[in-house]
């Protein structure tokens, strides 16, 4: 439990960075450029999944536990290949920013700058976690946290446009990325990157087509939306999504501890680790249910308060988005196992067939009913895609060859 808890408090710091910014940028921009923002957030979650898909995941599935000279080549290799990602990621951030205009190319532009110390930042958390150092991404998270709200309040205050907040908010990570390089010890190695992936391709090919697949296809709908109704309904989709956003605190932190600890559980055999996936579906779809329903009870004056003239696009989209925030906690439970399991072969294909359906059925809804109808498509597809989900946790927990354990005296 304490593990847990530094796990959620982590997350919690790491998501309000991210909630506080769009909230921000919510309040002081129309729909329209709240659209521009959302698409350039989307790019910057696919590139997140990649490094930790490659990188950070490998790290924890494979050193978990091991705290010694194994674990200090690994963090070397991991962290220098998300900065690896980063450069590259922030190249192609610049390349939109050259091409687009207005928002759009303010948001790339700052997302440029800061890309490689968001991705460096992000490897710190996973390095910690993998070797139960909850406290000290806690630490990380805060240093990121205690710059970056004062810089975005004094900004918005100021009506400064999105080129400043997201440079804020990027540039204060970048901060906290330094201070894992103190906190840590340990400098990211680009000559072991050739090396990381040759030991752990196996795992990261799998882990990139899963996450990819499943941030593609979601991020897919907000483009349709985009190209067919509008920069405006992506912003009414987005804001709909900004006031659930806090249950992101919850899904993520406990995803994060609950891996490692499901390592060693699946290592005392079946009967622990179903344990724990069944303790993950119940807390994280209780909680989740329980913060949808206050945020459906919402009077509209919090709702103005909250996110100001894009309350009135943000009300219709709630009731599914909920709904699908829901399923997704379930969702993480059958993951988590099948981590813990090293099954990326199955991970893989319910992720495949998860996007699959995210992508006719929220494009299709898209299509159909603009911002709304794109909401319920994503929800019917998270409904299915979890019992894909659940069929694979059962398929791989009875294949799976567990350690021999020792026989107790009668």
């Amino acid at each position: 439990m304490r593990r847990v808890g530094w796990g959620v408090g982590d997350q919690a710091l790491s998501s309000l960075t991210n909630f506080a910014l769009g909230i921000l940028v919510a309040r002081s921009v129309s729909t329209e450029a709240l659209g521009a923002f959302a698409l350039a957030f989307a790019t910057y979650v696919v590139l997140l999944n990649v490094a930790r898909s490659v990188a950070s995941q490998p790290l924890v599935v494979r050193f978990s536990g091991d705290a010694g000279d194994g674990w200090r080549r690994a963090v070397a290799a991991s962290t220098a290949l998300g900065v690896a990602i980063g450069l590259a990621g922030g190249l192609g951030c610049a390349a939109v920013a050259m091409a687009g205009s207005g928002a759009l190319r303010e948001a790339f532009a700052a997302l440029a700058i800061t890309m490689v110390g968001l991705l460096l930042q992000d490897a710190w958390r996973y390095a910690f976690f993998a070797v139960g150092r909850g406290r000290s991404a806690f630490a990380n998270d805060g240093v990121w946290a205690a710059v970056m709200l004062p810089a975005v309040v004094v900004m918005a205050l100021q009506g400064a446009g999105i080129f400043w907040l997201v440079l804020a908010w990027g540039g204060a990570a970048t901060v906290a990325g330094v201070f894992g390089l103190a906190q840590s010890g340990i400098r990211p190695r680009p000559a072991s990157i050739a090396a990381w992936w040759h030991e752990q391709r196996d795992l990261a090919v799998r882990f990139t087509a899963e996450s990819m697949t499943s941030v593609l296809s979601t991020q897919a709908v907000l483009y349709a939306l985009g190209a067919v109704i509008g920069l405006a309904s992506v912003g009414a989709l987005r804001a709909g999504q900004l006031l659930l956003g806090p249950v992101n605190i919850l899904l993520q932190g406990v995803q994060l501890v609950a891996v490692p600890e499901a390592v060693v559980a699946a290592a005392a055999g079946p009967v622990r680790l179903l344990r724990v996936v069944r303790v993950v579906a119940v807390a994280l779809g209780g909680a989740v249910a329980a913060f949808g329903i206050v945020v459906l009870l919402l009077p509209d004056d919090i709702g103005l308060a909250v996110l100001g003239k894009n309350w009135a696009a943000a009300q219709p989209v709630l009731l599914p988005v909920m709904l699908t925030n829901v399923i997704a906690a379930l969702s993480v439970a059958p993951l988590v196992g099948l981590r813990a399991l090293a099954a990326a072969d199955r991970s893989l294909r319910a992720t495949v067939i998860g996007a699959g359906l995210t992508l006719v059925l929220g494009v299709g809804g898209a299509v159909a009913g603009g911002a709304v109808g794109a909401a319920w498509g994503l929800g019917a597809a998270a409904l299915l895609g979890l019992a894909v989900w659940v069929r694979e946790l059962r398929a791989g927990m009875a294949s799976h060859r567990y350690p021999l354990q020792p026989r107790t005296a009668d």
